[in-house]
């Protein structure tokens, strides 16, 4: 991993109709999940080789006839599916629904940006995650091996470092000109710090009651909805929100995903392949790895329609 190098970063993509619709029989497509580990010992910096996370950490994009926005960041876990946090694509809920604004994720890797359309959207009840359904919207990458991470249902210690991602824009807003490709400027951002404090029940009951870690450590705006890895490079969470003293002080709160592993959504991608609509914990493992994932159940009701979860908490 290179940070605060100088040089500038310029990745493209081609928006095309879903590769997987017209590949010949027999074609193998490869999904693998990898940790995202670093050896960088500072507070927080700007990282200058952006193919490092290899289309695992996303930006989230909107656009309408005249600008394209980009405004939160988000993680891919899954073939088609990606965590991020939901006052991200809140906001733009009744425009999605209405169809006056298209929805993108965009991973940066090193051969370029492996673009995403954003199919569905389920909010996890109670809490500040959204569980996106994807459609893959470029070519496929080399040897059609797709990366993305590896979640865990641990709850972190207090003192554990913990590793925080996004994407920053340089700008809220970037002009759409008419037969010219869209463009944007910005910077990936890490952050590291220490848990110092554990809410497993939330931290309150209005600004963050879902369950959260609160890290010693500032997360820039753009970063929110991005992953946030353990020492083992394991997915551990998601950026909440941060209060920033300054550019190397803070503190940030970090959503832990054990309630959205319970949560029913529907797959848009590779129809067939994932249930759907199904739970995280239904999921075969070897498409999405979830590390203990039996410490977590899914208690329905005698309505069958609403449910509880319970989570028995560890931190091996």
């Amino acid at each position: 991993m290179v940070v605060d190098d100088p040089s500038n970063n310029i990745l493209s993509g081609i928006v095309t109709a879903d590769p997987a619709g017209s590949v010949p029989a027999g074609t193998t497509l490869r999904f693998k999940s990898v940790p995202i580990t670093t050896d960088f010992r500072g507070t927080t910096a700007t990282i200058n080789n952006w193919q490092f996370f290899e289309g695992v950490v996303l930006s989230i994009s909107f656009a309408d006839q005249a600008f394209h926005y980009v405004e939160g960041s988000a993680v891919l876990i899954a073939p088609g599916v990606a965590l991020c946090a939901s006052h991200v694509i809140r906001p733009r809920m009744s425009e999605l629904l209405a169809g006056t604004t298209g929805t993108m994720c965009q991973g940066l890797a090193s051969h370029g940006l492996l673009l995403w359309h954003i199919r569905k959207v389920t909010e996890v009840p109670n809490t500040d995650i959204t569980i996106l359904g994807l459609e893959l919207a470029s070519a496929f990458p080399p040897e059609n091996l797709f990366l993305q991470a590896t979640l865990t249902t641990r709850t972190p210690k207090v003192g554990e470092e913990l590793l925080l991602c996004g994407f920053r824009a340089a700008a809220s807003a970037f002009s759409i000109k008419e037969g010219s490709p869209i463009e944007t400027t910005g910077e990936v951002r890490i952050s590291r710090g220490a848990v110092t404090k554990r809410y497993p029940k939330g931290r309150d009951s209005s600004m963050v009651p879902w369950p959260v870690v609160e890290v010693a450590c500032p997360a820039r705006g753009g970063m929110s909805g991005g992953p946030v890895f353990d020492s083992g490079g394991t997915l551990i969470g998601l950026v909440c929100s941060s209060v920033e003293i300054s550019e190397h002080e803070g503190v940030s709160y970090v959503s832990l995903l054990w309630p959205a592993m319970t949560a029913q959504f529907e797959s848009t991608w590779l129809k067939g392949m994932l249930p759907s609509p199904a739970t995280l914990l239904q999921l075969d493992r070897r498409i999405c790895p979830i590390i203990r994932p039996e410490a977590i159940r899914r208690i329905l009701h005698e309505d069958g329609k609403r449910y509880t979860t319970e989570y028995r908490e560890w931190e091996e």
